[in-house]
């Protein structure tokens, strides 16, 4: 069983709550845990990936209110791909930052 973190606003002066070991991360629309899901990705240095969403962020001029939540796996990629499914089977479609994975 895996349980997300707590949600860390994606903003520079909070990258260092997300650790730096692999895991599955999740973009949301808001602090509030049923904020809309927007993407699923696996990463092998979670740290780096929040620094690199939130330039991602930047760059595109983004909306401002995205959170962060990771779930710590040594396998991030096959549970990404299981989180991904069971979106998909809930919603009946990707987050809608995925493109096809």
């Amino acid at each position: 069983m895996f349980r997300w973190s707590a949600p860390i606003v994606l903003e520079s002066q909070y990258a260092y709550k997300a650790p730096r070991g692999s895991g599955v991360f999740s973009l949301r629309a808001s602090q509030n845990p049923d904020g809309e899901m927007l993407f699923i990705g696996a990463s092998h240095d979670l740290n780096g990936s929040f620094k690199n969403e939130l330039a991602r962020m930047q760059q595109e001029g983004a909306r401002q209110d995205l959170v962060f939540a990771f779930i710590e796996t040594p396998t991030p990629y096959d549970l990404a791909e299981r989180l991904m499914a069971e979106f998909k089977r809930k919603f009946g479609r990707r987050p809608a930052l995925n493109s096809v994975f």
